[in-house]
């Protein structure tokens, strides 16, 4: 019983090699090893047969194929929420600029000013020779007042000007006309024996300015009396005045005709001149200067009006003046007389009523500072 069980386990252990065997010759590629019964029972001396077990060939593992098939990229869902617009920041528009000003109308020196325009930062100016159209810029500035040094003499032009922030420009200002008169002005003292006064100051005066004297004592002498032989033509003092072309025109009556003649009728006189004298140029400045002062004791007291009636004219002249555009009232002769309204002593040429030289070379004075003041030109 014990011999049986050795050799059955010593069988299950040649099987096991065996097997071993086999599949090691396979795996190295060897030959097959094929044990017979004879071999193995004169190895183990066995009196029993022994099982053989066939040769096991090792199945080789199947091969796989790649899958070239790409693999998808994974779809990203989109997102549906809304984006938010980004809305810039208005930039405020400063207020318009309401009205300009002309302070000044000389050839290459145009002055404009306007009152500063809220929340402006600077200003744009632009000029044409049209009101409505043409406009272009000619430069700007951050202050509210401009000069033109490019705008050439008697022209006509519109000037417009708008307020700036930033890049935010307001609506231009309304046109204002301006007539650009030049830097020296043809000008014509005309009157009786105080516009003779001031011919004998002439070299005190620039050479633009003219005299015509004699011319007579009253605005309608000046306009209706008197000839003159002009260019080889018998002229009246306003013709001859029109045959020069003026662009400033300066009346200097005379005083002794004041006594008998009506203060509205010769302010009357004064306009109808201005009238005919624009067809020549419309452009003209036309000054009546006061009716001088005189001393009771004039040698010509007898036609002499009294000083109530020498104010009614300057009066009536100041009053035509203010009321038409194109007539300026100059009161520069009241510089001559006293605190009782006579011709100062200094200023006497003698006869109470005549200028002296000083009288003479000081209202040549004064009536030059007098336009550049008022027209910035003398």
């Amino acid at each position: 019983m014990k011999n049986s069980i050795i050799k059955k386990r010593k069988i299950a252990t040649l099987s096991a090699l065996t097997l071993i065997i086999s599949l090691t010759a396979c795996d190295l590629g060897m030959p097959k090893i094929a044990l017979t019964q004879s071999k193995e029972r004169s190895m183990l001396d066995l009196e029993e047969p022994v099982e053989t077990y066939p040769t096991l060939t090792p199945t080789p593992d199947p091969t796989s194929t790649p899958d070239t098939t790409p693999t998808p990229d994974p779809t990203s869902t989109p997102d549906t929420t809304p984006t938010p617009d980004i809305t810039p920041t208005p930039i405020p528009t400063p207020a318009a600029v309401k009205k300009v000003s002309v302070k000044n109308s000389i050839e290459k020196k145009v002055v404009l000013s306007w009152k500063n325009a809220s929340g402006a930062t600077k200003y744009k100016i632009y000029r044409s020779k049209k009101k409505n159209t043409g406009f272009k810029l000619i430069g700007s500035t951050k202050k509210n007042t401009f000069t033109d040094k490019k705008v050439q003499k008697k022209k006509t032009v519109y000037y417009r000007v708008t307020s700036v922030a930033k890049n935010a420009e307001a609506t231009p200002s309304k046109s204002v006309k301006v007539y650009v008169y030049p830097k020296h002005p043809k000008t014509v003292i005309i009157g009786e024996c105080f516009a003779v006064a001031l011919e004998m100051e002439r070299n005190r005066f620039p050479s633009y300015y003219r005299f015509i004297g004699k011319a007579g004592m009253s605005m309608y002498s000046i306009l209706n009396d008197n000839t003159f032989s002009y260019n080889g033509v018998n002229v009246t003092p306003l013709e001859k005045a029109a045959m020069m072309k003026p662009d400033r025109l300066i009346f200097l009556v005379g005083a002794n005709f004041s006594g008998s003649y009506d203060p509205k009728k010769s302010a009357h006189q004064l306009v109808k001149m201005k009238k005919l004298m624009k067809k020549i140029n419309p452009h003209i400045q036309m000054v009546v200067l006061s009716v001088s002062p005189w001393k009771k004791n004039s040698k010509y007291g007898k036609i002499l009006p009294s000083h109530q009636k020498r104010h009614a004219f300057n009066s009536a002249y100041r009053a035509v003046a203010k009321a038409d555009k194109d007539i300026y009232y100059c009161a520069l002769t009241l510089r001559l007389e006293d605190a009782n309204y006579d011709l100062k002593p200094e200023y006497d040429g003698g006869d109470g009523l005549h200028w002296s030289w000083l009288a003479r070379s000081r209202m040549a004075g004064w009536i030059q500072k007098w336009c550049k003041k008022k027209f910035h030109s003398a």
